[in-house]
């Protein structure tokens, strides 16, 4: 991996190294050798991609050697890719739920979905490993070096990422979680997560106008005293909800 790396600081396209990480996570490369969705998800987390010096080693190059159009096109790729992510999930999700439910309809559509029909919580490990690279790559441009048509571009996409995906994600955990068979709880908590912490993220960066509409944070509150949530979605929402974070320059 630090071959890699110097290869691409020395070439300067570490814009291309970003785009090899993102896809590094895709569902098609652990599925291919037989990881469950969960077990990938703690897999990828412990593997070198995820370690604190492969991040510190990343995130200093994006800082140190993108040039000003570079850190555009990494952020919009990045909130490409974090988007796409959370639509596969999301279709997913809505395919396996009408398979599965109730009623004549609902049992003729089954058979013509079996042969597509995938695990919807591979999609949401998808998701929620590319939003931890989103987190790292965000925070780690350096978006004071652009204009300022570049930096609006930046915020305004990002943002409005996140005002798509955090109150969807926040609504349908608690969906979830009050079902009665409770099967896509986990998926949909740790897409809740991963989307939470892009949110923080562009808070702990001081970036502007990062705010949490009233009836999510109510929606997350009261996820807190259910059972079944997830530790790393109990302390995200604590983290975001209850944490006051001083603005950081750029």
């Amino acid at each position: 991996l630090r071959l890699l790396l110097d290869f691409h600081t020395k070439t300067r396209t570490v814009n291309v190294l970003v785009d090899a990480w993102l896809d590094a996570t895709s569902i098609r490369h652990w599925q291919s050798v037989g990881l469950q969705p969960r077990e990938a998800y703690n897999s990828m987390l412990g593997s070198p991609l995820f370690t604190l010096e492969a991040v510190d080693w990343i995130g200093q190059a994006i800082r140190a050697y993108l040039t000003p159009n570079q850190i555009l096109e990494v952020a919009c790729l990045a909130t490409e890719r974090l988007q796409d992510a959370f639509q596969r999930f999301r279709a997913q999700d809505k395919l396996v739920a009408s398979a599965d439910g109730e009623g004549a309809r609902k049992k003729r559509k089954s058979s013509a979905v079996e042969d597509a029909r995938i695990d919807p919580e591979g999609f949401a490990v998808d998701f929620a490993l590319v939003a931890k690279i989103v987190v790292v790559v965000l925070g780690s441009l350096a978006i004071r070096t652009t204009l300022e048509d570049s930096r609006r571009e930046i915020y305004d996409a990002v943002s409005a990422a996140c005002a798509a995906i955090v109150p969807c994600a926040s609504k349908a955990v608690l969906q979830a979680l009050d079902a009665n068979n409770r099967r896509p709880s986990w998926a949909w908590q740790v897409v809740a997560t991963g989307a939470l912490l892009v949110y923080h993220g562009r808070k702990d960066r001081g970036w502007p106008e990062v705010h949490m509409d009233e009836d999510v944070k109510r929606q997350l509150c009261s996820l807190l005293g259910k059972d079944d949530v997830l530790p790393e979605f109990s302390l995200t929402i604590v983290r975001e909800i209850y944490s006051i974070v001083p603005a950081r320059s750029e």
